[in-house]
């Protein structure tokens, strides 16, 4: 023990230059967040400059402080100083550790727990969200940069390296979004767990040899082998399989929470259809949504589109990602394809057939809680702490420890608090509002440094089809309904649509980067 006491009280000493431009970091971030949660707050600019700047920095000075410590003692090469000295390798890997303990997670561990208690949050009935924060950061941040800084020389090279990976990250990321039927969310879900075991076994691996051997070539080999075996896993990954299995047919005769119709109506001319690519067009299909129960709500989680056309091959989209969410409120919903220009330009005018299949994920409720709106600050489920927004009337200000729940909001015109609306604009009377706060894996904390998050509830019944947007507004005393919701059930349902002509329902396509 007194070894790693020695070693860790030298790199103290070593790098107090680091350790307080991490520290001042940190502080600044402290003194600056808590502006977020104010909505009338005005920050000059050189405050919003720091508040977009700071959270990109102190993770940035942590991944420097991680790499001079490391390198304190180099790993690299067999004419170190240090093994000539009666150094025990667990020794000086735990001292390390020691000083990463005391000058990353702790000084995090501060700051979350000052900016708990100034949002009047409770600390100890929130642990597990700050073992949450302090789990990510291990995993994105302390790991490589422990990997790479064991494999390096120096922090020049190790830059060098950063930016290699970079680029390598970059390319992987364009290249995948060619894969097909991926993005379904819960067939990503085997590939995911595979790939952060894998990095995690690779960058484990890696510090613990080079402690141990210092076999540098070796290690350089067992990290250039985990991170081609990552992109291969995404790219290989048999998703259609996943997505039929996550998501299975409706057997002859059972009932669907969902169901779906398609409707005629054709989108307006000048509606446009961004996309990644040139050389696509792109179509919108609306459908009448039929059976969402008034305590629930639905998720497209991927759409799959199958084109026939006499005399030609038959055109299929894969399975892409996204889709709308569907509640007993929207009884319409679209979905925008891209089509291959050639296949469009050769069938445009042509009746054709479509099979759509949709993947969707349904939500049930579990819990609901009337809440009444206070003239000031307010409990709200899930931990929260709510209040009218005073810069826009039709809706709240919330602040959340760590996360946001994942609950139903529901407003009722008439039952808002507020003197009766008269005129063309008013609202009719029982006309009801929904409001979703979206947390699907209701994970403990939401990655970042800070521990408060800030979500605005507004109410308004915007339509993307007509550009309606008519906001209910709050006043004192408006009742408002909120409805715990959690994951239910996973389904494919499928549509068949005959004689349809895709020129009727084209879309202007802008590629990303068009003006």
């Amino acid at each position: 023990m007194d070894q790693i006491i020695h070693i860790f009280k030298k790199d103290v000493r070593h790098h107090w230059l680091e350790i307080s431009v991490a520290a001042a970091l940190l502080v600044t971030f402290g003194w600056i967040n808590p502006s977020s949660w104010n909505p009338t707050a005005m920050p000059s600019a050189w405050e919003r400059f720091l508040a977009g700047l700071i959270p990109t920095l102190v993770p940035v000075s942590w991944v420097f402080l991680i790499t001079r410590v490391i390198q304190g003692e180099s790993l690299v090469g067999d004419q170190q100083f240090w093994i000539t000295r009666p150094y025990d390798w667990r020794k000086l890997l735990a001292a390390k550790l020691l000083f990463v303990v005391g000058f990353v997670y702790v000084p995090l561990l501060i700051l979350d727990v000052y900016l708990l208690r100034k949002a009047s949050f409770g600390v100890f009935s929130h642990a597990h969200g700050l073992a949450y924060i302090l789990g990510f950061w291990t995993l994105f941040i302390v790991l490589p940069a422990a990997a790479l800084a064991s494999v390096t020389r120096s922090i020049g090279q190790a830059v060098l390296v950063m930016l290699g990976i970079l680029v390598f990250i970059i390319a992987i990321a364009g290249t995948i979004t060619y894969v097909p039927n991926l993005g379904v969310p819960r067939a990503e879900s085997l590939p995911g767990y595979a790939v952060i075991l894998i990095y995690l076994a690779t960058c484990v691996a890696v510090v613990i040899r080079q402690y141990a051997t210092r076999m540098t070539s070796k290690s350089w080999a067992t990290l250039i082998a985990g991170a081609l075996a990552i992109p291969f896993i995404v790219v290989a990954s048999p998703y259609g399989v996943f997505i039929a299995h996550a998501y299975p047919k409706a057997t002859a005769g059972q009932q669907m929470p969902v169901a779906f119709t398609f409707d005629p109506t054709k989108p307006d001319s000048d509606k446009e259809f961004w996309y990644k690519t040139k050389k696509k067009v792109g179509i919108r299909l609306r459908l009448l949504v039929i059976g969402v129960n008034r305590d629930a709500f639905a998720i497209v989680d991927g759409t799959s589109i199958t084109i026939r056309a006499p005399g030609r091959p038959i055109w299929k989209s894969g399975w892409l990602s996204g889709g709308p969410n569907l509640s007993w409120n929207t009884p319409n919903a679209s979905t925008d394809i891209a089509i291959d220009e050639k296949f469009f330009d050769s069938v445009q005018s042509t009746p054709v057939q479509i099979h759509m299949s949709l993947a969707i994920s349904t939500f049930r409720s579990i819990d609901s809680q009337k809440v009444t709106v206070a003239s000031g600050a307010f409990s709200f489920p899930g931990g929260g702490r709510c209040s009218l927004n005073p810069v826009s009337s039709s809706g709240l200000w919330c602040l959340f420890p760590f996360a946001r729940p994942f609950v139903t909001v529901r407003a009722t015109a008439g039952n808002t608090g507020c003197p009766s609306q008269k005129g063309d604009n008013a609202i009719p009377v029982g006309t009801v509002y929904q409001e979703l706060i979206w947390n699907r894996d209701e994970d403990a904390a939401e990655p970042g440094i800070g521990s408060v998050i800030v979500e605005r509830i507004a109410f308004s019944d915007w339509d993307a089809e007509t550009n309606r947007n008519r906001e209910l507004t709050l006043c004192p005393g408006a009742l408002l309904t909120v409805t715990k919701m959690e994951e239910s059930e996973h389904f494919q349902s499928e549509l068949e649509i005959d004689d349809f002509r895709l020129s009727d329902y084209k879309l202007k396509v802008k590629t990303f980067g068009q003006d």
